[in-house]
């Protein structure tokens, strides 16, 4: 097959040719091991390096949220709220998925979008309490 340059799409050069653009998506295998909604999310704040799955799982989460069938929407997006208190002045955030929806190795998360405002432009206000403080 022939790239519009004149190269064979499938050559190394070819790639050097494509125009800008934004890739969504690679289609996946046929795979009977099919990727699980995640069930429980661990968030570790301002480490000062990655952690491996045995660091992840022996250190206690900043916050641990556990999903259910109600927390998704009908696009197949959870909203996930954060303690406030405990996500003020970060800089670095870890997601670790501690457990799928089923007894599947693989976890898909299409995207992650995260909603904050940068130091300079936070107002602190008043802090009120939301919820149990062991939640």
């Amino acid at each position: 097959m022939n790239s519009p340059y004149g190269q064979a799409a499938d050559s190394p050069a070819a790639n050097e040719t494509l125009l800008p653009t934004q890739l969504t998506s690679l289609p996946p295998k046929d795979d009977e091991d099919a990727p699980m909604r995640p069930a429980v999310i661990h968030l570790y704040t301002n480490k000062p390096h990655n952690l491996d799955f045995s660091e992840a799982d022996d250190t206690p989460p900043t916050q641990a949220i556990t999903l259910t069938a109600k927390d998704w929407n009908e696009e197949g997006t959870a909203n996930i709220p954060l303690r406030f208190v405990k996500f003020q002045n970060i800089t670095s955030l870890i997601i670790y998925v501690n457990k799928g929806d089923g007894e599947g190795d693989k976890v898909r998360l299409d995207r992650v979008r995260m909603i904050g405002e940068s130091g300079e432009k936070r107002e602190m206000g008043k802090l009120e309490k939301v919820g149990e403080e062991g939640e």
